[in-house]
């Protein structure tokens, strides 16, 4: 990402505009598992909190479909990312399933 585009983000974000999380998994050689990788951009490169970062890629970006999901409470449906730490800073997210068969081949 280009210096001026990136400082275009970072300024919307201090301003308080919705930014949802967004990909293209599922073309070629984008895999959902990479999909928690823009998370953590979000929040390194962006400056969103952790809080902002994991916001826009669920409740945000459903909202913005017009979907009612990505909302953590009592009687709505969820998919639920466990970690064994708490993600207070995203610097490292886990690339790996629950269960440990398949490894993310992320490219730098």
């Amino acid at each position: 990402m280009n210096e001026a585009l990136l400082a275009q983000h970072q300024a919307r974000v201090r301003c308080g505009v919705k930014i949802a999380g967004g990909s293209d998994a599922g073309t070629p050689f984008n895999l959902h598992e990479d999909y928690a990788y823009e998370v953590e951009l979000m929040h390194t490169l962006v400056g969103m909190t952790p809080r902002q970062a994991l916001h826009a890629a669920t409740n945000v970006a459903a909202e913005l479909l017009g979907l009612h999901r990505g909302i953590l409470d009592a009687g709505e449906p969820a998919d639920l990312l466990l970690w064994k730490r708490t993600p207070a800073k995203i610097s490292r997210l886990p690339q790996r399933r629950c269960g440990g068969q398949r490894r993310s081949a992320r490219r730098r």
